[in-house]
């Protein structure tokens, strides 16, 4: 079976069928708050975002949504190969991460506060957690761009099945579309101008080059409406770091573009906070960036993972300069790395279209 169809085939039976009366014990609420938040309150998070006059069956309904989403495994999804080989730089593949509420928080409020149904872009969107909860405040249209085709078949799997399935059989599923497209190389014609009233960005650009960057820029200032929102999150140094004092160091660099090398035990690979970072520089010419490159060596009697890396590390500042003038940052917070099943923090900001 090929590895695309495994993957909808996982990500089906990853939500698995529950009665819309099920609520949720204390035991699970403990494991939820363990793990995502300890001040996480589920309903009252639920409740920010649905219609106030929505039914107990579809509060909870949304609720089951959203524990698994929280609690589903961190997943790389490629396109026609079936393994990783070592060694080797894999671009065609993509990565899907837990539902993080307090990145979604604003997103959601911002839909449900509208006094009209508002239009959303979801780039890079992953399973489509995010596309997912934008939907069910019943008052979004959403639009997602995912350019790696295997993880597009999968979001709109995800999507809408899960609301079928265990939200609303009659829901309009109309109000989501997944394009398998590059956000990057939509075309700016000017009936498209200011498409959207909100654009989510969740982990993200930090997989863009400079270049990169400058056009993502320059298409979110386009699609964006006056008045409209992004919402944005990326990987950002971890204080007292290598990483941080090298940013720190190099303040002129746009937009925090390095390369790394990072020594890791194999059997440690899956442990946070286990590797020896030993270099940190700016990238040579035509080092590619975004996905690793890894090999092993043997050292000491002990198998080592080698991992180069070319990443984008953003701060307040960095993102301040990508953004210009256009944008105003109205709010900005730090994810740590137990909030984002990862090794790394976060940074999540909204922007406002000037």
């Amino acid at each position: 079976m090929k590895y695309r169809y495994r993957m909808l085939l996982a990500t089906a039976l990853s939500f698995f069928p529950v009665s819309s009366g099920f609520c949720m014990n204390q035991e699970d609420q403990d494991a939820l708050h363990s793990t995502v938040s300890p001040t996480l309150n589920l309903r009252k998070f639920v409740e920010s975002f649905v219609p106030a006059d929505s039914s107990e069956e579809y509060i909870e309904s949304v609720m089951n949504v959203l524990r698994d989403t929280i609690n589903s495994p961190k997943t790389e999804i490629r396109q026609d190969h079936e393994s990783l080989q070592l060694g080797v730089v894999q671009k065609d593949y993509g990565y899907n991460f837990p539902s993080i509420p307090r990145i979604q928080q604003k997103l959601l409020e911002f839909c449900a506060q509208a006094d009209h149904e508002v239009r959303i872009g979801d780039v890079g969107p992953g399973f489509g957690y995010d596309s997912l909860l934008t939907l069910l405040t019943k008052n979004a249209k959403v639009t997602a761009f995912e350019k790696q085709e295997a993880q597009c078949e999968a979001l709109k799997f995800t999507v809408i099945q899960s609301i079928l399935t265990h939200v609303d059989p009659n829901f309009p599923v109309g109000k989501f579309s997944a394009l398998h497209a590059d956000f990057l190389k939509q075309q700016t014609i000017p009936f498209l101008r200011h498409t959207f009233d909100g654009i989510n960005v969740n982990k993200v650009i930090h997989f863009f080059d400079p270049e990169e960057s400058k056009i993502f820029k320059e298409k979110v200032s386009f699609f964006l409406r006056p008045g409209g929102r992004l919402f944005l999150t990326c990987l950002t140094p971890s204080p007292g770091t290598k990483i941080d004092e090298f940013m720190k160091s190099r303040e002129e660099e746009f937009p925090g573009y390095l390369f790394y090398r990072l020594e890791t035990e194999l059997t440690k690979l899956l442990q946070c906070g286990e590797s020896n970072l030993k270099e940190v520089r700016k990238p040579a010419d035509g080092e590619e960036s975004a996905h690793f490159f890894q090999t092993h060596k043997k050292v000491g009697g002990k198998d080592i993972v080698i991992t180069d890396r070319v990443m984008h590390y953003h701060t307040s500042e960095t993102l301040t300069r990508l953004l210009g003038e256009e944008f105003k940052i109205l709010e900005t917070c730090i994810i740590p790395p137990e909030e984002n099943t990862g090794t790394d923090h976060m940074i999540s900001i909204v922007a406002e279209k000037l």
